[in-house]
């Protein structure tokens, strides 16, 4: 657990996986910024992802609190494929309210810290909307680099759709 004088970083639990969900789907209400709508967010799958992550320690799942109310969250999974798995594939979510704020910053530093003490992970991958431009500021401060771009991946609507960008980190 990591203390900042305005929250704390923890492991995730399964009973924080409500919480979670419900910051989620207040965040996937706004388009660009997450891949899932709000309907296509389960409970089932928070919960399972934490328990991989954190109980059978595949990966890592973190959350950041203050004043005891959860504010971001972040998680490494290792891909599957026996080629793939030196790579885990990051997710970060600040909630409403709360960016700009250092919060996403510590977590992804906290997982890249973990990630470079694993022996299995050699590189962190992610992929995020070319609008979302502070976020992509984020993660080349800290050192990662644009790998590749998919056109149009996102349908926003009929007629508009943004890309993905992937990035990456060697830690290893």
């Amino acid at each position: 657990m990591i203390k900042n004088m305005s929250y704390t970083i923890r492991e995730a639990k399964v009973e924080d996986a409500p919480t979670l969900i419900k910051a989620e789907k207040e965040i996937a209400k706004l388009p660009g910024f997450l891949i899932s709508r709000p309907s296509e967010l389960l409970l089932e799958l928070f919960e399972a992802t934490i328990i991989e992550c954190n109980v059978d320690h595949q990966g890592k799942y973190l959350l950041a609190e203050k004043d005891n109310k959860v504010i971001a969250h972040g998680f490494l999974t290792p891909l599957e494929l026996k080629a793939v798995s030196h790579i885990a594939s990051l997710t970060i979510v600040v909630h409403e309210g709360f960016q700009t704020q250092g919060v996403g910053t510590a977590i992804v530093e906290d997982l890249i810290s973990w990630a470079k003490k694993s022996p299995k992970i050699e590189k962190i991958q992610l992929n995020v909307r070319d609008t979302n431009e502070k976020a992509i500021g984020l993660y080349k401060k800290l050192g990662f680099k644009e790998e590749g771009r998919l056109l149009k991946r996102v349908k926003i609507s009929d007629d508009y759709y943004l890309d993905d960008i992937l990035m990456g980190l060697w830690v290893k």
